[in-house]
């Protein structure tokens, strides 16, 4: 089983549909999948119809000192969703605590559920640095991506990072047509601590009318750029599992 995280430069950019979009894609390629929500938003249910008004998941349970597990979600026969849960501001607090002082909490859980999953995805919250880091720092994810829109706000956030240590740049809203964004893309790709290429998800209006309907794209629009080059990006990472 391999660890996948997706992780957002910065808030707004779209790596919760991405990672949907994703988990579906490698989901088609015969995978069987765990979506893993870490944020506290809770969105991560909203792209498969999961009623708004379902509140049970991992870190409710964690709180309740129930099974965490029980609370997951089949979405389809080998693709699985395991949502936040619905909290109070004091109960994430308290969950961050308890993520600080276990590091290995979920590296333990990956453990235990190894043999039923090819893939587990995590999305992640753009603060919360027990809830972040927990299968991104100390306990780096077999595959960690980066994401970034190709503006002057994440090549900042870019540059500022003294190292990349990701295995690869995902570059999402992309439109060839504009004149800023391919100069930024061809900076990017000129990086000489770049260990791969950036692979690019281009803009599509497609993304957000998904998530409109409460689904992932490649239900939603399966013949639209972005669910295109979301299936690139799921070959690549099956490319990877050789490497990991």
């Amino acid at each position: 089983m391999k660890q996948l995280v997706l992780r957002g430069m910065r808030g707004g950019i779209g790596a919760t549909s991405l990672l949907a979009g994703l988990g579906l894609a490698l989901h088609d390629q015969g995978e069987r999948v765990l979506l893993v929500d870490l944020s506290p938003d809770n969105m991560l249910r909203l792209h498969f119809n999961v009623d708004v008004a379902h509140a049970s998941g991992w870190a409710r349970a964690q709180l309740d000192a129930t099974p965490w597990y029980e609370t997951a979600l089949e979405l389809l026969p080998g693709l699985h969703l395991l949502p936040y849960g619905q909290l109070r501001a004091t109960e994430i607090s308290h969950v961050e605590g308890q993520l600080c002082a276990d590091s290995s909490c979920w590296a333990q859980r990956c453990d235990l559920i190894a043999h039923a999953y090819d893939w587990v995805l995590f999305d992640l919250p753009q603060r919360l640095p027990g809830h972040r880091f927990a299968v991104s720092q100390a306990q780096r994810a077999d595959v960690l991506i980066d994401l970034a829109t190709p503006d002057p706000g994440c090549h900042v956030l870019l540059q500022q990072r003294p190292r990349p240590d990701a295995d690869l740049l995902l570059v999402n809203r992309f439109n060839p047509a504009s004149q800023l964004q391919r100069d930024l893309l061809m900076l990017w790709r000129s990086q000489p601590t770049s260990n791969r290429q950036p692979q690019l998800i281009h803009e599509d209006e497609a993304l957000p009318e998904a998530l409109a309907h409460k689904l992932p794209i490649g239900h939603y629009a399966p013949r639209s750029q972005a669910a295109s080059d979301l299936r690139s990006l799921a070959i690549w990472c099956l490319a990877q599992r050789a490497t990991c």
